[in-house]
């Protein structure tokens, strides 16, 4: 059995998914120069192409979950992938307010 120490935590790949070419550069950058392996997609065609080329460990997607189109993608991209990680990161409010007032989260 092999200790913690001597696991490599960094092995499977991450495939950034950001329309923002330059953003999405900057992250995929600093995940590689932080001893992870990072790739980068622009668009959602882009990351189901490299999705059919390479198993990725983990998915960044950076978008607007608000947009319908984005929500497919994001759907598109889980039945894909269906052991990856997708971490998603959005400026658009995720909460609305339901006939009382209150915040609850969209589902």
């Amino acid at each position: 059995m092999r200790d913690a120490d001597s696991l490599d935590v960094h092995s499977e790949p991450t495939l950034v998914i950001d329309a923002n070419c330059a953003a999405g550069k900057q992250l995929a950058d600093q995940l590689n120069r932080s001893a992870f392996t990072a790739d980068i997609a622009v668009s959602c065609s882009a990351a189901l192409a490299a999705l059919r080329a390479k198993y990725y460990g983990s998915m960044v997607f950076v978008g607007d979950v608000s947009d319908p189109e984005q929500l497919q993608c994001i759907a598109d991209l889980r039945k894909r992938s269906l052991r990856t990680w997708i971490v998603i990161i959005s400026s658009t409010d995720l909460y609305s307010r339901d006939t009382t007032g209150r915040a609850s989260l969209l589902c």
